[in-house]
C-alpha cells in the first residue's frame, strides 16, 4: 500500500495566522516487503579454463615502450649526465656545398625603400604630435633607431663570423 499525504483542516483551527506548522507529510512508515525469487536450479561450480590474471597483467603498449623519458638531476647532487656530443655540431670547412645550396645560406639584403611614400613618413613636422599613447611604435613618424632586435642579431651574426673563422 502507497503511503498517503495527510491534510486535516481541523487542526489548522488552533493556529495563528501568521505560524506555519510544518510536517514530514508521511502518515505511515514505507515498508517494502518484496523478497527474491529461489533459483530455479541448482549451482553449477564451471572450472575456468583461462588464466584469472589475464585482464588484471599491466601490458605497455607501443606508444609506452617508444617514449623516451628525461632525466632530470639536480647539479649540486653530483649527478652528473652529458648527453650532448659537442662534436655533432661542428662544421667541417673541408665540405662542399653545392652552390644551389649557398643560395639558399645567403643572408637577405633589404629592398632598398627610397620610395616617395617612405620619404613622406620620414619627415619630421612640426605641428603633428606624435601619438605615443596610441601607437606601440615609438618613432613611427621620425627617424629609425635600430631596435633591440636588429642589435641582437648583428651581435649573433658577428659572432657567427668570428667562431666560422676560427
Amino acid at each position: 500500500m502507497a503511503p498517503t499525504v495527510q491534510n486535516s483542516s481541523s487542526s489548522s483551527k488552533g493556529r495563528t495566522r501568521g505560524s506555519i506548522e510544518r510536517g514530514s507529510g508521511l502518515v505511515t512508515r514505507v515498508k517494502y516487503c518484496n523478497t527474491l525469487p529461489d533459483i530455479p536450479f541448482d549451482p553449477k561450480f564451471i572450472r575456468y579454463p583461462f588464466d584469472a590474471n589475464r585482464f588484471v597483467d599491466y601490458k605497455p603498449t607501443s606508444l609506452e615502450k617508444q617514449h623516451k623519458t628525461e632525466l632530470h638531476t639536480d647539479h649540486d647532487l653530483g649527478v652528473v649526465i652529458d648527453l650532448i656530443n659537442p662534436d655533432t655540431y661542428k662544421v667541417n670547412p673541408n665540405t662542399w656545398i653545392h652552390p644551389a645550396d649557398e643560395a639558399l645560406l645567403e643572408d637577405d639584403l633589404p629592398a632598398p625603400q627610397d620610395t616617395k611614400r617612405s620619404k613622406q613618413h620620414s619627415l619630421n613636422v612640426s605641428w603633428l604630435r606624435r601619438s605615443e599613447y596610441i601607437s606601440q611604435e615609438f618613432n613611427r613618424y621620425g627617424v629609425k633607431s635600430t631596435n633591440v632586435e636588429t642589435r641582437i642579431g648583428a651581435g649573433a651574426k658577428e659572432i657567427f663570423q668570428t667562431g666560422r673563422s676560427l
